[in-house]
């Protein structure tokens, strides 16, 4: 597509966009800090020196009980299973997609990440492109002549810089060679789909939006090293001289104070010094790093008419600063990400985060514990009321079994006061606000088995609680299950739009032979969801039901195949976490398996027929003539009525094979009729 469109008219129009996304982007980065602050326990700012300053881990622990049962489900290798109208075919596309996700990239840190992030903020957001990843691979030459330099170009060298010396001869003709010479090649590391959770603080998206496919302008806002520009200068992706515009352009108007300040968070939660990672990662001073410095670099999708056909298409921007650094019509036809919310607000596309609604929870429970806590500690230690100084200094700094005494003591000149011990109203309110805000999350301490009264509790209550509780964690696994089923169909997509140019194997676990032509087909994905290992059991009991139902009647009957028994036995072993994939058949070699019978069945029936052939034109075998009984024709059906004996078609005189047997007449065929 020829672009129609000035860099500086590009900016006039997606500026005021920018403005705005980074101005919502200012108010999200507000709750959340409100959510990490809930979540990292940080202190109220009602604590008193000498009381309690303890503070409730309601939102840490509902976060983190949640997040075990959303792993084992979304990181096990198959949380999927890919539909198409070849089954086979089918199969070949999971273990490639299982291999992209788990082998070639830590797609399980990912998949925790974007949960995690979901569970703590409005959205947990992953990014899904293609992705071309090169080794470079360098030799140096002291001189090379034309043809030896011709040789390496073909080999896929490119000379990154050379001398070029031209030597006249005695006879006029200039010999050319090449001098200092460093050839550099790139050798293909990764070549297909990406996948990475992104830190909120880097996704911005217009305010208002319903979705990140009607967004105005959603941005993926990174900061990149002169280095890295310079090599996406080299391999084309961006314009020739952008990192040294992007070294010289100032940066200063891309750092949100906020969103640096929510970065930061991350490493004073532990009251770790930020100044010297600030300084690393946000250093722009050009002279003393030189490619190393870091720049902003915005990725902006969006949609504008760069054409001039009067059309909006979708189009990837990247820039820095004032600087463009490429300019294309975006392959993905959409913006490239995934969100995921755990509390959906309808029609707006930030989700409502768990800790905030958790908060006033977390603040009514920490007063609950602390007054406990203080109510505890008075009536074991009592309160002394004294006008005796130094008798006040001895009990406030006495230890257990300390005798006190004092020769100014008084009669009457003290009196210990000790308060009753807490009574059961507060534990009582203790247990009322935890039911509360359980209810609120779906996290109970009796579902998770942590309290000791889940023991004493009836089996049907017990149970009905776990069904309850397992109900809305599969709701939260569905709703998170969903964008994680789009981010799988995006990789089959990338597949299919950019295939590999040849056949190739996968290796390790999934070593399955792939060609170009597989990964075609209309397709869809199956997310499969289940919480917890009771819930995993129950499921494991009905598919061993079915295991029996196959092999007893299901098979027989011809309704169901003997490969229909090894993917149930697999899929028993999946959700009761052991594997039994090395101890029976694959489908692949259960296939071979088949294919092999059915051609050696078809070599049995050629081998037959041939024998047949062979013993029909032996002597006294084959047709006869004057009446030899090796000419007689068996009627139909004879073998049943005649134990195997054939029966001789009669002529019109009675003899065998004589005149009339070329039209014999009609024999009983064995069952009765003509």
């Amino acid at each position: 597509m020829k672009i129609k469109i000035s860099d500086e008219e590009i900016l006039e129009l997606i500026q005021p966009d920018i403005d705005q996304a980074e101005d919502w982007a200012r108010q999200l980065s507000e709750e959340r800090k409100r959510c990490s602050d809930l979540y990292n326990r940080e202190k109220l700012g009602n604590e008193q020196d000498g009381f309690s300053q303890h503070v409730a881990a309601v939102v840490f622990d509902t976060i983190n009980w949640l997040l075990p049962g959303l792993d084992a489900i979304f990181t096990h290798p198959d949380f999927f299973t890919v539909l198409m109208e070849n089954n086979d075919r089918a199969e070949k596309n999971k273990k490639l997609l299982r291999n992209q996700l788990f082998s070639q990239q830590d797609g399980a840190t990912q998949l925790l990440t974007y949960m995690e992030v979901a569970l703590r903020y409005h959205n947990g957001v992953i990014k899904v492109w293609f992705d071309e990843q090169y080794d470079t691979m360098s030799e140096e030459f002291d001189e090379l002549n034309q043809v030896q330099l011709a040789m390496l170009q073909q080999d896929g060298y490119q000379a990154a810089k050379f001398d070029q010396v031209e030597t006249m001869q005695e006879d006029g003709t200039v010999i050319v060679t090449y001098q200092n010479v460093k050839m550099v090649k790139r050798e293909e590391i990764f070549r297909g789909p990406r996948v990475e959770a992104l830190p909120p603080w880097e996704f911005l998206i217009s305010p208002g939006a319903k979705s990140i496919d009607d967004a105005r302008v959603v941005i993926h806002r990174t900061r990149k090293t002169i280095d890295e520009i310079t090599r996406k200068e080299r391999s084309g992706v961006y314009r020739k001289g952008s990192a040294v515009a992007a070294a010289e352009e100032k940066h200063d108007d891309l750092d949100v104070p906020e969103l640096r300040e929510e970065w930061e968070a991350i490493y004073t939660t532990d009251d770790l010094d930020v100044a010297s990672i600030e300084g690393n990662a946000f250093d722009t001073d050009n002279e003393r790093l030189g490619p190393g410095m870091t720049v902003f670099v915005d990725e902006i999708h969006t949609r504008l008419d760069i054409d001039g056909d009067g059309l909006l298409e979708n189009v990837i921007i990247r820039k820095t600063g004032t600087v463009i650094l490429s300019v294309e019509e975006s392959p993905y036809r959409r913006p490239p990400f995934r969100a995921g919310k755990m509390f959906n607000v309808p029609f707006r596309f930030e989700g409502a985060p768990l800790p905030l609604h958790l908060e006033g929870d977390q603040r009514e429970m920490t007063n609950l514990q602390r007054i406990f806590t203080d109510a505890s500690a008075e009536a074991a230690y009592g309160t002394m009321v004294t006008s005796d100084a130094t008798f006040a200094n001895q009990w406030a700094n006495r230890t257990i079994g300390d005798t006190l005494l004092h020769p100014s003591l008084q009669a009457g000149a003290y009196d210990n006061v000790k308060p009753d011990a807490p009574g059961k109203t507060i534990l009582d309110a203790i247990e009322m606000k935890r039911t509360d805000y359980e209810r609120t999350s779906g996290v109970n301490s009796l579902n998770q088995g942590l309290t000791a009264d889940s023991m004493g509790k009836t089996a049907t209550g017990t149970m009905a609680l776990q069904n309850a509780g397992q109900q809305r964690q599969k709701f939260y696994a569905k709703l998170l299950g969903g964008p994680l089923k789009k981010v799988l169909k995006d990789m089959m997509w990338i597949n299919q739009t950019w295939p590999p140019k040849e056949a190739f194997t996968l290796i390790g676990k999934d070593a399955i032979r792939i060609t170009p032509e597989d990964l075609q087909g209309r397709h869809d994905i199956e997310i499969e969801v289940g919480v917890g290992p009771q819930d995993r059991m129950q499921q494991a009991q009905v598919l061993e039901q079915h295991f029996q139902k196959l092999a007893k009647a299901l098979i027989p009957a011809g309704v169901a195949g003997p490969e229909h028994l090894i993917r149930t036995e697999r899929k028993i072993g999946k959700l009761m976490g052991v594997s039994v994939d090395d101890l029976q058949f694959s489908d692949e070699e259960f296939n071979t398996l088949q294919r092999m019978q059915q051609t050696i069945q078809q070599l049995q029936g050629q081998l037959q027929q041939l024998t047949g052939g062979m013993n029909a034109q032996r002597p006294g075998q084959g047709p006869g003539a004057q009446g030899i009984p090796g000419g007689a024709i068996p009627a139909r059906g004879a073998g049943p009525q005649t134990q195997g004996q054939p029966v001789l078609q009669q002529g019109p005189q009675g003899l065998p094979g004589g005149p009339g047997a070329e039209h014999p007449a009609p024999v009983p065929d064995g069952s009765g009729q003509i």
